[in-house]
């Protein structure tokens, strides 16, 4: 008999101290771990057993079931060598509906924003989640990021929800939004309709120094809109500040060596904005230059 075996592989991350166990070839040397989508788990925390005087090389650590490439070598008591390799299978519910609310006839989103995505989930766990928006004008897609989305009850519509993000690049139109989930994928029936709105600078107090640069953010669900001009209003003055860099959410200006010094409240800026017809007014708490 085979001293390098694995004997058995048990999963004890389970609720109410229940167990799920791996199915173990020894011909194929592979373990497979089927967890049904009810559980709502992220990670399975193994529990491994070994013929007598074996051994597992390594820590034995929790693995995300979307883990592809863990594997396990086991060094028997004669010194022989058996690699393992792992396979999660993730148990989903045999189909999948997704939409937004029902009471508007339009989904309005903005870049840098999240809109409410409802869902028949049938788990909390999103680690299987994933997203496409694809913009039905030019075809281009975006994957925004849900590492950390959460699900939640939804007690109206299909019982879950989440907030899905809407890339800060995204351009206005409409777009086709794709949900994939535990091995389903579904589109909502309305599209997406992305709009942009004036941007925002975040407000707070702002400290600046002569001469050096200085990074401006957007605010938290907006974004700038091609800034192509920004300057700062200090006893009715307005000065320049140029434009370093600037994306959809930071821009970085050089502060003048002759902006005055002190502390203004409010502090006032004025951004123009390539797709913005309008000059903004850009208010903040105050705006404080210093040598």
């Amino acid at each position: 008999m085979p001293q390098n075996k694995i004997v058995e592989y048990k999963v004890t991350n389970i609720a109410d101290e229940a167990f799920i166990y791996g199915s173990i070839d020894n011909d194929a040397n592979t373990i497979t771990v089927y967890i049904p989508y009810y559980l709502s788990i992220d990670v399975i925390d193994p529990e491994i057993t070994v013929a007598d005087g074996a051994e597992v090389e390594g820590e034995i650590l929790p693995v995300s079931v979307k883990e592809t490439g863990q594997t396990y070598t086991v060094t028997g008591s004669d010194g022989t060598k058996r690699t393992y390799t792992l396979e999660i299978v993730v148990q989903g519910p045999p189909s999948l509906s997704v939409e937004f609310l029902r009471t508007t006839d339009i989904a309005n989103g903005y870049p840098n924003a999240t809109i409410t995505v409802y869902g028949d989930f049938y788990s909390y766990s999103a680690e299987t989640l994933t997203a496409k928006l694809t913009n039905q004008e030019t075809g281009e897609v975006f994957e925004p990021d849900v590492t950390n989305v959460e699900i939640k009850n939804a007690y109206n519509y299909l019982g879950y929800s989440f907030r899905l993000p809407i890339p800060a690049e995204a351009t206005a139109g409409n777009y086709d939004v794709e949900i994939g989930f535990l091995g389903n994928t579904a589109k909502t029936e309305k599209p997406l309709t992305v709009r942009y709105r004036a941007p925002q600078l975040t407000t707070g107090l702002i400290r600046v120094k002569r001469g050096e640069d200085y990074v401006f953010n957007s605010q938290n669900n907006y974004v700038f809109l091609g800034l192509t001009k920004l300057t700062v209003e200090i006893g009715g003055v307005a000065y320049d500040l140029p434009i370093q860099s600037s994306d959809r959410t930071t821009a970085t200006v050089k502060i003048p060596e002759d902006l005055p010094l002190g502390e203004n409240r409010p502090g006032i800026l004025y951004g123009t904005y390539s797709d913005w017809p309008d000059v903004v007014t850009h208010r903040v708490s105050s705006f404080t230059v210093e040598e």
